[in-house]
């Protein structure tokens, strides 16, 4: 199999949500060879190692702490100006409003894209930027999987499928994002737990916003509801969330069988 020639590109993501970061340094690792991949976990983290690289490739979470998607696109979009740089920078949302109320900074921003999203879907939109790249699906093996047995026949837990077809088929990168996934939702609930006893609302819906996106990433339906619950609500009750903790902590212990299963 031909690899894709990426050693010129460079790329900078920034993510606030570890699973999400994994998922994509995964992806980009597996799937292009030599390309210089830089993270971030909030906005000004990105500006200060966009400064320092100067990458051609920028993706940038819409919604993130100390400083948000927008901003530090705009701040990239002034740094490259003043180089006579031209990054692309796409924006990384996991709700549909902030597209349909232009709620991105249309004149920072190049193109967006909404989470979760397929591999696939991912590189065709980078396509411009990728030197001599190769569409994902001409450079992945095409594998089939059969699944046996009705462990996954109700797809509100767990939607395999729907896993598959974000990673195109890439039997490697589905362990590593199950095993990534299982390791971290252990740690959801102590931390929940903490926050209520502190009574620090904020916190809890940020928590809450981590584990949607790490369950919207494996394809955890009901866990994401459950989360976005908890993310929505914008006062303390200690009641509402000791209730909405019990039903996460159930689909937890629901959801993490079927995640393992579909381990090799």
């Amino acid at each position: 199999m031909e690899e894709n020639k990426t050693s010129e590109l460079r790329i900078l993501f920034a993510e606030d949500n570890e699973v999400n970061r994994f998922y994509l340094r995964s992806l980009f690792e597996q799937h292009f060879k030599g390309m210089l991949i830089l993270e971030a976990k909030n906005g000004r983290e990105a500006v200060e190692i966009y400064e320092a690289y100067r990458p051609n490739l920028v993706l940038l979470d819409l919604n993130m702490p100390i400083m948000g998607g927008n901003e530090a696109a705009v701040t990239i979009k002034q740094l490259a100006e003043t180089n006579g740089d031209k990054p692309r920078i796409i924006a990384l949302t996991g709700n549909s409003l902030n597209v349909d109320d232009g709620a991105h900074n249309q004149e920072a921003i190049d193109d967006y894209i909404i989470k979760p999203f397929t591999a696939e879907a991912l590189l065709t939109l980078l396509s411009p930027v990728i030197v001599d790249g190769k569409n994902i699906e001409e450079s992945t093996d095409n594998l089939e999987i059969t699944i046996e047995g009705d462990i996954l026949h109700d797809k509100r837990h767990f939607n395999y499928e729907e896993l598959e077809r974000s990673l195109a088929n890439d039997r490697q990168l589905i362990n590593e994002v199950l095993t990534y996934v299982l390791n971290s939702l252990d740690t959801f609930l102590p931390r929940f737990r903490n926050l209520i006893t502190e009574g620090n609302q904020e916190q809890i819906q940020k928590l809450a916003h981590e584990l949607r996106g790490t369950a919207l990433n494996a394809r955890l339906p009901l866990l994401s509801e459950y989360a976005l619950l908890l993310e929505n609500q914008a006062s303390f009750d200690e009641d509402f969330l000791l209730e909405h903790l019990k039903r996460i902590d159930e689909e937890i212990k629901d959801v993490k069988p079927l995640l393992a299963a579909m381990l090799d």
